[in-house]
């Protein structure tokens, strides 16, 4: 999705118009990065791999993981933060358990015919190719509107459909990389030696 780019750009603009330097972000340390490989990994493996043939069932637990270890890597990068970071850190996990939401309730992610429509993606298949993810929203959806219904106009490569949660996670993200340029990272405290 071309918005993460397009606001990490954004974010590194601010960043650097705030004071902020690149030798700032790279020394931001994240934590339990495993986590984020483990989601990796059960992503790729169930939309281009093996996993892809177990049926709906556990191709469903199989999405819950993955996004759980994400969650989970979300909430344990959040304490210890500058109050801006922690913040951007904050906006990415509200956006990410909208779209979580909306995939439980329907076992994927709902998109909406009108907008793929207003994109010039009417006819795209949805549950093939980049919409492996996604079921055709319907009236009988379950919370459609945190579901992919916010078109993005655009050229092909960058014209999309979006959610609520989406914008959410892409302010955060922003957010994040322009207060991790300009807000150095608050010193561990020392344990105190006793004689």
């Amino acid at each position: 999705m071309f918005l993460f780019p397009a606001a990490g750009l954004i974010g590194l603009g601010f960043g650097y118009l705030r004071g902020g330097g690149f030798s700032s972000l790279a020394s931001v340390s994240l934590r339990h990065n495993w986590l984020v490989a483990v989601a990796v990994a059960l992503q790729v493996g169930q939309g281009h791999g093996p996993l892809r043939e177990l049926g709906d069932g556990p191709h469903r637990v199989i999405v819950l993981l993955s996004y759980g270890a994400i969650g989970a890597w979300l909430m344990l990068n959040a304490p210890g933060r500058s109050p801006a970071l922690r913040g951007g850190i904050s906006l990415v996990a509200l956006g990410f358990v909208l779209n979580v939401a909306a995939i439980v309730a329907n076992g994927a992610m709902p998109v909406s015919e009108a907008a793929l429509q207003q994109v010039g993606e009417g006819r795209a298949a949805v549950s093939q190719s980049q919409l492996w993810k996604h079921v055709r929203a319907t009236p009988d959806t379950s919370l459609s509107g945190l579901g992919d219904i916010i078109p993005v106009p655009g050229p092909e490569g960058i014209r999309s459909v979006v959610s609520a949660g989406d914008i959410v996670m892409v302010l955060g993200f922003a957010l994040a990389l322009a207060a991790a340029m300009a807000d150095p990272e608050p010193a561990p405290a020392l344990s105190r030696s006793r004689p």
